[in-house]
């Protein structure tokens, strides 16, 4: 077994994947026989049907037990001559108690789980998940590999990634230093500002920013401490996570509070932000490659104002946006 360090309740879904439904089976039965029995199998066949197996009890059997066992409460509770609302009382947590108790216990886990991760198996594959907390998450992949080598997976569930607040700036195409005026320009040409009007601001883009960084160094952490492959990538944001956090508490202090009031707004635009700096940074930073350099700055802000001069509210918060901007594409 694996050395367990510290004690968490975090949940983790443990994935295992394997070449047949045999392995996959057997795996399961050393799952169970462990103790882990928030397991299933989930089997895709040769013509690409799903299907699941040993998961547990179905949300219609959980159903039927409930309802068998409200209607014991209510007969014993009539021979005990209790009140009605007692009766309904009763049945209604004897009710409830087998729902989620049967789950609560391991005799399931949720359809929605198994249809969503089913999605990866391959035709003749087999997957074995388990459902446990962190701290006994390694023992789980310790008895899965034990079978046949798998591939195994330890994750989070319920993680989402999203990338709606992305600006629309980050899909543009780099450029030469060269022709970085000319893209400032049409870029200028293109902004209309607006009346003072409501913007996202982009302190909760930098909240939702510092939340993945978290999760995604928390994850990279789990994944060295179990001995995963990890890339160089991911080494640097291990050793270098106390320099982004120093970047984003520098947007958090000197960012102005009253941006949204000083700070001019274009109209001409589908992102929830509507500063003009902020999408001047974006795409700055998208024309570069994410290599920008003080003479691409001081060129592309130029140019750009050749049509619109900008203000010094602007000018003074444009290295914050452009941090920003570079914590978005993380």
């Amino acid at each position: 077994m694996h050395h367990i360090i510290g004690k968490s309740r975090a949940s983790r879904l443990v994935l295992g994947f394997y070449g047949s439904v045999e392995h996959a089976e057997e795996a399961l039965h050393e799952v169970r026989k462990n103790h882990f029995r928030r397991s299933a199998v989930v089997h895709r066949a040769e013509d690409g049907r799903l299907k699941i197996l040993y998961a547990g009890l179905s949300p219609y059997s959980r159903g039927a037990f409930g309802m068998v066992l409200a209607v014991v409460v209510i007969l014993l509770s009539q021979v005990l001559h209790m009140d009605r609302w007692e009766q309904i009382l009763l049945a209604l947590s004897g009710f409830l108690m087998t729902w989620f108790g049967t789950l609560r216990l391991g005799l399931g886990l949720h359809k929605k789980i198994l249809q969503h991760y089913g999605s990866f198996v391959l035709p003749a594959e087999s997957l074995v998940l388990v459902q446990e907390t962190e701290e006994h998450a390694p023992d789980v992949i310790s008895v899965l590999s034990r079978i046949a080598h798998p591939s195994v997976f330890a994750i989070r569930p319920g993680l989402r990634l999203s990338s709606s607040s992305q600006p629309e700036e980050t899909a543009r195409e780099s450029v030469t230093m060269a022709d970085l005026p000319d893209c400032a320009a049409e870029l200028s040409a293109s902004h209309q500002l607006d009346t003072p009007t409501r913007s996202r601001s982009p302190l909760s883009i930098l909240r939702e920013c510092e939340r993945a960084i978290e999760r995604g160094r928390a994850d990279l952490s789990e994944a060295a401490r179990l001995d995963y492959g990890i890339t160089r990538a991911a080494e640097w944001l291990l050793d270098n996570t106390y320099l982004i956090r120093s970047h984003i508490a520098d947007i958090r202090q000197n960012l102005p509070d009253n941006h949204n009031k000083i700070l001019p707004v274009i109209a001409n635009t589908n992102s929830p932000v509507k500063l003009r700096i902020y999408h001047i940074a974006a795409d700055l930073i998208a024309r570069t490659g994410h290599r920008v350099a003080p003479d691409s700055i001081v060129s592309f802000l130029n140019a750009y104002q050749h049509r619109a001069p900008l203000t010094i509210a602007e000018l003074w918060v444009f290295p914050l946006m452009m941090r920003l901007v570079l914590l978005q594409s993380e």
